[in-house]
């Protein structure tokens, strides 16, 4: 039995509709010509032919898959049904026998060998029933030949026919199993893949590509989608990019190119491919292929960053020292000799610092050992190193804090936390604007909080914030010093102290930054 032994069931309803519209016709054509109708002979027929309907409609609504080879005897049903129809007239009518052709191709075309030799039988048997209702037998010589001449070519009009219907199967197996197989593709590769036709409509488009238009905020509720201002990007993730743009030329060279999707602040980059199908004829439609390059791209610009900002934090303390050296060397006053080495001193203490923070950041162990904590010390001693910075930069530092809890962490790392979040939040607020540190019983174990007034974080801010030597927007523009090292050691130190970080927006513009410390 071959693979797909009938065509698809939606397509072989309608010519089931059609034999039985034609015993109707044939019935009404016995009935103008005035023959003598045997009821029950015409009321049996009816009910095959209706029965058969009724079935062909049940495999339309409920597909039977593989298990098809039954509903070849609707076809032969058909005949039957012809045949105890035909035997219900008691005189031949003129051409009868056509209607006989429409259940025999629908054999012949859709089904294998065996079912169309059936079909044949039947179809060879019908006039032999039908003189053997009227009582006679034939015995002149043209009606032996008119017999076995329509046996004859109903055995030709289905032998014509067995090679396209096979031949169709066997490449509607092939298109299956390509389509299967396309369809597998389309769910296995990361790629979003989208066809889009000649006409704009979105012909074919996997779960990744649905994700990536979502996100550039075109309606799929319509097949064809409004051509509105969308959410692609071009590499400076400000200017819009002209949707047309991204489409082939009539020339049939592809495009490729790199956008980024997504409203401003919550963005991904997108390498997309694109190709006609036919490069003969445009109105196909394209193919594009567009894949995630986002963490690349972000990896490649952490490379310049940090390159550019430890160039920076090493050079500028470097520079310091190397002149007030060649200064004091040649100073004789005791006094102003003091001054330069107590600057090349602070110069050395930041250059130390930087390698170490830097150091820190690279190292795979940071101390994870964790013993009841008095949270207070761990806050005191942060807000203590933070208050010289707070005042030179007009920053209002306040305390809420309930004292005497306690929480199972490793202290120093505690306070290593709150002191790199404390002078982040300095750092991005305004001067006159406040920072707050705030610390409460939570329902799992003490909670500090970290809100300040300053200049907030956008969505995709929020979500590269603990990137190694990832720096925000905001302070590339206004050349806030820093290596883009703070959050990261926060979120290595906190994960490895068992502390949940948080980052959200506050009623007061800025960030809160949450911490939820473990309970002794």
């Amino acid at each position: 039995m071959e693979k797909h032994a009938y065509i698809a069931p939606r397509y072989l309803l309608y010519p089931q509709i059609m034999v039985g519209i034609s015993g109707i016709v044939l019935l009404a054509a016995a009935l103008l010509y005035g023959l003598e109708v045997r009821p029950g002979y015409a009321l049996a027929a009816g009910m095959i032919v209706f029965a058969a309907t009724v079935a062909m409609v049940v495999v339309r609504v409920r597909p039977q898959g593989r298990h098809s080879a039954w509903i070849a005897l609707i076809p032969i049903a058909d005949i039957v049904g012809f045949g105890v129809q035909r035997g219900s007239f008691f005189e031949p009518i003129p051409l009868a026998g056509l209607v006989m052709a429409i259940p025999l191709a629908w054999l012949a075309f859709a089904f294998p060998l065996p079912f169309t030799v059936a079909g044949v039988a039947a179809v060879s048997t019908w006039p032999l029933v039908v003189y053997s209702t009227l009582g006679i037998f034939p015995a002149a010589a043209n009606e032996v030949v008119g017999i076995l001449l329509y046996s004859g070519l109903g055995a030709v009009f289905a032998a014509a026919i067995v090679p396209i219907g096979r031949q169709f199967r066997r490449e509607k197996a092939v298109s299956d199993t390509r389509a299967s197989t396309l369809a597998a593709i389309l769910t296995a590769t990361e790629n979003g893949i989208l066809v889009v036709g000649g006409d704009g409509r979105l012909e074919v488009f996997n779960d990744a590509a649905r994700d990536q238009l979502v996100r550039a905020g075109v309606d799929l509720s319509t097949a064809t989608p409004a051509r509105r201002p969308w959410h692609v990007y071009g590499a400076d993730r400000t200017t819009r990019v002209d949707t047309a743009s991204l489409r082939v030329g009539t020339d049939g060279v592809g495009n490729s190119r790199t956008v980024w999707v997504g409203p401003p602040g919550d963005q991904i980059a997108v390498r997309y491919v694109s190709a006609l199908i036919d490069p003969e004829d445009p109105s196909v439609g394209t193919i594009f292929s567009a894949s995630d390059v986002t963490e690349l791209l972000e990896s490649i610009e952490m490379r310049d960053t940090f390159l550019e900002v430890m160039s920076h934090e090493l050079r500028t303390p470097l520079t310091v020292v190397m002149a007030r050296t060649d200064q004091a060397i040649d100073e004789q006053d005791p006094i102003v000799l003091r001054e330069r080495v107590k600057q090349i001193d602070e110069s050395l203490t930041v250059l130390r610092d930087s390698i170490e923070r830097l150091l820190l950041a690279h190292r795979e162990k940071v101390s994870s050992i964790r013993d009841a904590t008095d949270i207070t010390l761990a806050i005191d001693e942060a807000l203590q190193r933070v208050a010289p910075r707070a005042e030179e930069a007009l920053v209002e530092v306040r305390v809420q804090v309930t004292r005497g809890m306690i929480a199972q962490v490793n202290a120093r790392g505690l306070a290593l936390i709150v002191y790199e979040l404390l002078k982040n939040a300095i750092a991005f607020t305004r001067a006159g604007g406040f920072v707050e540190v705030r610390a409460y019983a939570g329902e799992g174990g003490p909670v500090i909080e970290v809100v300040d007034s300053g200049v907030g974080m956008s969505p995709d801010e929020r979500r590269r914030a603990f990137e190694r030597f990832y720096r925000a927007p905001y302070a590339k523009q206004n050349a806030i010093p820093g290596a883009g090292l703070g959050l990261s050691l926060v979120a290595a130190v906190a994960a490895r102290s068992l502390i949940s970080v948080e980052l959200s927006g506050n009623s007061a513009g800025g960030t809160t930054v949450t911490l939820e410390l473990p309970a002794h």
